[in-house]
């Protein structure tokens, strides 16, 4: 599996607070899949429509930047994080963070729940934009470790001229995050040398 971090730093005033309130994270009933006629799935296909498809779990963890990168390269095996520059003004850097902050808010009074294909990562990230303000649909939002490719295509995320799949290469950063473990400046570590610009 991959993961793909983007990241970016806000300047300037800095960020209002907003409260985030708990989010229940766990919901106690599964849900269950209905259809005309009996139903007549194998034992296999039940559970494997309920692992990928109708998870009960939340759709945000909040975590610091160290400890949601780590736990894929230090902890978990077989995952790929690459990091890349993301291309956005503070203003609108801003504007991102605060539409994070209302759908955490929204979660509390309206839980939603994964569905690896209409409500997952991916998803959720182009839904909480207001409407005119989204990205147009494409494939690549459902299929995991694809969104890189296409922030590249739109240049949403600093290239420094590279074609795709080197940019990829350089921004894989597994080895830097295993390195600066408990490296109080994680953060410039895992940073270094990363191509900027476009």
């Amino acid at each position: 599996m991959e993961a793909v971090a983007a990241a970016a730093e806000v300047g300037g005033n800095g960020l209002s607070r907003k409260k985030i309130k708990s989010i229940p994270m766990r919901r106690g009933n599964r849900p269950t899949m209905t259809g005309p006629g009996p139903n007549r799935k194998t034992r296999a296909a039940q559970r494997l429509t309920s692992k990928f498809i109708g998870r009960a779990f939340g759709l945000y963890i909040v975590a610091d930047e160290r400890d949601s990168i780590r736990v894929r390269t230090n902890y978990r095996h077989g995952e790929d994080v690459y990091l890349y520059h993301i291309v956005a003004s503070p203003a609108e850097t801003r504007e991102r963070f605060l539409e994070y902050l209302n759908a955490l808010n929204t979660l509390h009074t309206h839980p939603l729940w994964y569905n690896a294909i209409t409500t997952n990562c991916t998803t959720n990230i182009r839904n909480q934009r207001p409407i005119l303000k989204r990205i147009p649909w494409d494939w690549r939002i459902l299929v995991n470790g694809k969104a890189d490719e296409l922030l590249y295509e739109r240049h949403l995320i600093a290239t420094a001229g590279l074609p795709f799949a080197e940019l990829k290469q350089r921004s894989h950063i597994n080895e830097r995050a295993r390195a600066a473990d408990q490296d109080p400046d994680f953060s410039r570590a895992i940073r270094e040398d990363l191509p900027q610009g476009n």
